[in-house]
């Protein structure tokens, strides 16, 4: 018989299972054996959500008649008339009560024998449902509405454990990728393991991570925890396509329910049928300095039996944090190439010196040896036509040297500038005229802004980088072609968006663009190394040291081109700012 204590006990018995953070299945179990004794039903069931794809899945039974196969059973909902009553709970959020379901045209038989049937949700934060509580009888009219108003209680309690495990659990895997920010290892490894964790944690179909790339414009696929997998290194969107684009552009994070009716929604790439897609989620991944360097993004599934599935803020600030922690791993990805970049500069500038050094006094020996040579062969009139022209080739031979040697040097001091005030304008066309003459063939189109400001700087080494761009950009056009340089001023976010800068309030920029073949995309990542050149004769140093000059004036210069033709940006601070050095 069913009496008011008897009700009470039950919900203490569940209550106090909660209180002493018993494992989930146990307090589902309490909750099953309370709602079995206060209402005297003859089986009991917990259904929850699985939000990964939205559906109903048995967790938790009790009492008579439970197979294996039963207990593996995914509920119907949204199915209409073939829903059944627990899915009828799910789809509104309301308890149900029916005393003969051969009478009822939502009931869907589970267990053979069922006369009565009372299911309530289990309902979480912001109204959402988490499962259905359902409870079933071989007698009719076996419920009353005080059995509905007990086992509403009982479902809260199961709701509180559910909750609590889903809380811990992200908890502790949040915890788990934190970790791996200590853990030394590749990057590219690190990024997808973060992905996955998304994907996982949020319980999603799929987790992408898109990274910006140098030219400022690309979010390139580095990591792909689904469907995209084998398009990591080739997907692509641009700042401002499609949602993850958008992300990108404005900085904060973009849920949806209905993609389709977005207007920024493109389905470029599809990892789902936009049918299929029950909730999609995307968040910035922001510098500590504010710049945007990336998006993560996530995807849940549905099927036609889904509930609603969309994330939610909680889900969002999972995301967001996970993309926090990506921004670290980038920012220590880029920290520790630098370090080594700066120990390998080191390096090869103590190599330079050294070698200058040694090879310098031997050619200045030699050239002394030449020149008492050439003045004993005069004076004896034993100079034939032949011994004139092999020492003047060796002569030349010394002259190359030297400017190799040079070449070390000038490596070596790359960074050594002294200031004035240098106006880019009056320097690009100084080194137009410079050029213009031994350039055949090549047509020169400049675009100057007005008003540009002035740059603090050593005139001399920015107009020698000036120079070996432009003499880099008429060698790679033998048969004649076009050089444009522009020039222009753009703020800290422009200039940030296209390189790694400082802090300066404003920047001036300089273009330098040729029609010939472009950078190959191999060697795109390798040209500012030293000793790693394009061209057939040289020592690879021209463009190192054009980047340690500009670096040293607190900018950077970057390569931008697409595969037809070079396209080289100088950035340069502009002004006494902060953030120059």
């Amino acid at each position: 018989m069913k009496t008011m204590a008897g009700n009470e006990h039950a919900l203490e018995i569940a209550a106090r299972l909660i209180t002493a953070r018993a494992a989930p299945e146990q307090v589902l179990d309490a909750v099953l054996n309370a709602a079995l004794d206060a209402t005297q039903a003859t089986q009991a069931l917990i259904a929850l959500v699985d939000r990964r794809n939205g559906e109903l899945a048995i967790q938790r039974v009790a009492g008579e008649g439970w197979t294996p196969e039963k207990r593996e059973e995914r509920l119907r909902t949204g199915s209409g008339v073939h829903e059944g009553i627990v899915g009828l709970v799910a789809t509104t959020g309301q308890p149900y009560l029916t005393g003969d379901v051969s009478q009822d045209p939502h009931y869907y038989p589970l267990i053979e024998g069922t006369r009565s049937e009372l299911a309530v949700p289990l309902v979480r934060s912001r109204d959402r449902v988490a499962g259905v509580l359902n409870l079933e009888s071989s007698l009719a009219g076996a419920f009353t509405e005080e059995d509905v108003r007990v086992a509403s209680a009982l479902a809260a309690l199961a709701t509180v454990a559910v909750s609590m495990a889903e809380h811990h659990r992200r908890e502790h895997e949040l915890a788990e990728t934190a970790r791996k920010l200590n853990r030394w290892g590749s990057t590219e490894d690190l990024l997808m393991e973060f992905t996955e964790a998304a994907a996982r944690i949020l319980q999603a179909y799929d987790g992408s991570l898109f990274i910006l790339q140098p030219d400022g414009r690309t979010l390139l696929l580095a990591a792909s925890h689904g469907p995209l997998r084998d398009q990591i290194g080739r997907a692509s969107y641009q700042v401002g396509e499609g949602v993850t684009g958008s992300v990108a552009e404005h900085g904060y994070g973009i849920r949806l329910e209905d993609v389709a009716s977005d207007p920024h929604w493109i389905g470029k790439y599809q990892e789902i049928p936009h049918e299929r897609i029950a909730g999609f989620l995307a968040v910035p991944v922001v510098a500590d300095d504010g710049r945007v360097e990336g998006v993560l993004r996530v995807i849940r599934d549905k099927t036609p039996a889904s509930l609603p599935n969309a994330f939610d803020e909680d889900d969002e600030v999972i995301l967001a944090t996970l993309a926090s922690q990506v921004a670290v791993l980038l920012q220590r990805s880029r920290l520790l190439q630098r370090l080594v970049q700066t120990e390998r500069l080191a390096a090869w500038g103590q190599l330079s010196a050294r070698a200058a050094h040694i090879i310098g006094n031997k050619v200045f020996a030699m050239k002394g040896a030449m020149g008492e040579l050439r003045h004993l062969l005069e004076a004896s009139d034993q100079c034939s036509p032949e011994c004139g022209e092999l020492i003047e080739m060796l002569s030349r031979s010394l002259g190359e040297t030297d400017a190799i040697i040079q070449s070390f040097k000038d490596f070596v001091a790359s960074r050594d500038i002294k200031r004035t005030s240098v106006n880019l304008n009056q320097m690009v066309g100084a080194a137009v005229r410079r050029v213009h003459g031994a350039a055949e063939g090549i047509r020169f189109v400049t675009h100057l802004a007005a008003d540009m400001p002035s740059v603090p700087g050593d005139a001399s080494r920015l107009g020698e980088t000036l120079d070996e761009v432009i003499q880099n950009a008429i060698a790679w056009q033998p048969e004649g072609g076009e050089v444009r340089l522009t020039t222009s001023v753009v703020t800290s976010k422009e200039a940030a968006d296209l390189a790694k800068v400082g802090r300066a309030s404003q920047y001036v920029r300089v273009d330098v663009e040729d029609e010939g073949p472009g950078v190959p995309a191999e060697m795109r990542a390798h040209i500012f190394e030293p000793f790693v050149s394009t061209r057939g004769r040289g020592l690879g140093l021209g463009l190192p040291i054009c980047r340690e000059v500009v670096r040293a004036h607190g900018g950077e210069i970057v390569e931008l081109g697409t595969g037809r033709g070079a396209h080289f940006v100088i950035l340069l601070p502009a002004g006494d700012q902060e953030g120059v050095p």
